[in-house]
């Protein structure tokens, strides 16, 4: 009895693989069916849709409604044919059972359709009835049995799905005719498609190229668009779209266009419009130019010239004392280096956050200097070139006036005048003695009151040569020297010319009291000569008049000449004894160095 049960269950478990086998089978062709159902209609709908694209230039609305609408469709074509499919024959998800196998099987092999449909019967049968197993396990077996020899799998003829490729076939050979002649007319709505958000204008019968090397501005600078218009057809006017509005461009020839940014800021995106055309878009890039925005000059002064520190905004040609240091200050923007050129150095300054930079020099002697900036954009930007002319420290100036009294020939009087640039630091009144036998003594000098900070000023002095201790026949050389108060290059000197006074001789003393003597005495005789005949005249006069009571006109004119000549000798007279008392002084200058006298 158990040998029996075990042939029926082994004929019955070889059944139900067969059955299983062509389940797998069935799927399998549903499988390749629905494959080649999804290439022909995602093919057809590719086709349709790249077309009706390629020659309407949908919006961007249009182009993604139809994007994602193929999406959706060919996701619920794909499940419907290709996902199920595949799922059920990998045994996932609701299958057909093997009674809906039977049944189908039944439909190809008539014969043994109610045998095969009977034995899975009872084989249900059989679990529902205990009692009577044995029994029906009995005609199972049979019947198994009896179905062993015939192939359930040759119900489902794959072979037949060939007739499906009249769907598949003239997509794919349309599509790789396309691909193959005109590619472009496939890529080129694909690409729209598959960039629906992105916007696309239908070419024009003409095109318009931008013929400038770069789209790159300099930051608030002019820049000059150029584009040339090519094709069959051509525009009469060119505009170039900026922000929504419309602006003519210049035309050049029947070619060429022009558009000029006036002192561009930043970025610029644009496109093109001629003859209800509309272009792509494009951008201008603007780049940051280095600028200076300020510059300061502080000049520090040499101490000794009395003159503040001074600060100088956007003034570059400057006027300065030697020695004065100079500090740069720069402001500047969008800047990454500055070089500051002065004279034959060169230094190039980094510039940190602060934009600000900071430089400074001594200056000996006049330079010309220049600065440029630069970024990583661009180099030598801003320029500028000055030049700062430096002043030395002049030589002090001075003039003498001298005057000698004239009576004491010995007594100097002088007066002068100084002039510097800033100040003096002193004055003296230098002298040396040339004796009467060749020799010269040591140089002596005697300072001069003066005002140190006053530039320019007068001065008197008094010299007494007596002092000096001269000898009859001694020579005296004297000059003033002055100072200037420069404290770059030290104190510098100029000197008043050379003067001298010469001390007479034994015998030139003599000699000039001698004339002088001789000078009175001749006066005195000429003075007693004329009064003599001045008293004679008015002798004579008298007598002539003793006996009239009135005189003429003659008379009185000869009255008034003798009144005329009497005052002009009292007059020499006068004069003749000043002379005579200034003599005297004169002499009495050298009476100590001449007692004989």
């Amino acid at each position: 009895m158990g040998s029996i049960f075990f042939d029926m269950n082994d004929n019955y478990n070889i059944l139900i693989d067969k059955l299983d086998a062509f389940i797998r089978k069935y799927y399998t062709n549903q499988l390749i069916r629905g494959g080649l159902y999804s290439i022909a209609l995602l093919g057809t709908f590719f086709l349709v849709f790249t077309q009706l694209e390629s020659l309407a230039w949908f919006s961007v609305s249009v182009r993604t409604v139809l994007f994602y609408g193929y999406l959706a469709g060919a996701a619920a074509i794909l499940a419907r044919f290709v996902i199920l499919p595949l799922l059920k024959l990998n045994k996932a998800g609701k299958r057909i059972s093997h009674e809906m196998a039977a049944s189908i099987i039944g439909t190809h092999f008539s014969e043994v359709r109610d045998t095969l449909i009977n034995t899975l019967q009872l084989n249900s049968l059989a679990e529902d009835n205990p009692d009577q197993k044995a029994l029906i396990i009995a005609g199972i077996n049979q019947k198994a049995e009896k179905l062993k020899p015939v192939p359930f799998v040759s119900a489902i003829d794959l072979s037949k799905n060939r007739k499906y490729l009249v769907f598949a076939a003239p997509p794919l050979l349309i599509l790789l005719l396309f691909l193959f002649i005109a590619p472009r007319a496939i890529t080129d709505p694909g690409n729209r498609l598959l960039n629906h958000s992105v916007t696309f204008e239908k070419p024009m019968p003409f095109s318009i190229a931008i013929t400038n090397d770069e789209l790159k501005a300099v930051q608030q600078e002019d820049f000059t668009l150029s584009v040339k218009v090519e094709g069959e057809e051509l525009p009469d006017q060119v505009f170039i779209v900026i922000d929504g509005i419309e602006y003519r461009m210049e035309a050049e020839g029947k070619l060429n266009y022009t558009y000029t940014f006036k002192k561009v800021q930043k970025n610029q995106q644009f496109n093109f419009q001629a003859a209800g055309h509309y272009t792509s878009d494009y951008e201008l890039i603007v780049l940051p130019k280095p600028i200076i925005l300020n510059f300061d000059l502080e000049l520090i002064y040499p101490p000794y010239t009395g003159q503040k520190t001074e600060i100088l905004s956007n003034t570059g040609d400057v006027t300065v004392p030697q020695g004065t240091s100079v500090v740069w200050k720069f402001y500047t923007r969008d800047t990454k280096f500055l070089t500051l050129k002065t004279g034959e150095s060169s230094q190039r300054i980094e510039v940190k956050n602060s934009n600000n930079i900071s430089t400074s020099k001594r200056l000996m002697a006049p330079m010309p200097y220049s600065v440029s900036i630069e970024n990583q954009f661009m180099k030598g930007s801003d320029s500028m070139s000055f030049f700062i002319n430096v002043i030395p420290d002049l030589y002090p100036i001075i003039s003498v006036d001298e005057y000698r009294d004239s009576v004491y020939d010995n007594r100097l009087y002088f007066k002068g005048l100084i002039k510097d640039d800033y100040g003096f630091n002193k004055m003296e009144f230098r002298l040396s003695r040339k004796v009467a036998d060749g020799e010269n003594s040591a140089e002596t000098s005697i300072e001069v009151p003066i005002a140190k900070g006053n530039a320019q000023q007068q001065f008197y002095h008094f010299f007494d040569v007596a002092e000096a201790g001269l000898e009859p026949g001694d020579q005296v050389e004297y000059y003033f020297i002055v100072y200037d108060n420069d404290g770059v290059n030290g104190s510098k000197s100029s000197r008043s010319q050379k003067m001298s006074l010469k001390i007479p001789t034994r015998d030139e003393i003599e000699e000039m009291v001698q004339k002088n003597q001789d000078n009175v005495k001749s006066e005195l005789e000429k003075s007693i000569e004329e009064a003599r005949k001045i008293q004679k005249d008015i002798s004579q006069l008298n007598k002539k008049l003793f006996d009239k009571k009135s005189l003429n006109y003659q008379e009185k004119k000869q009255v008034q000449e003798l009144l005329d000549r009497q005052k002009n000798l009292q007059k020499q007279v006068e004069e003749m004894k000043l002379q005579n008392e200034n003599a005297n002084k004169k002499e009495s200058q050298y009476s100590e160095i001449n007692e004989s006298i």
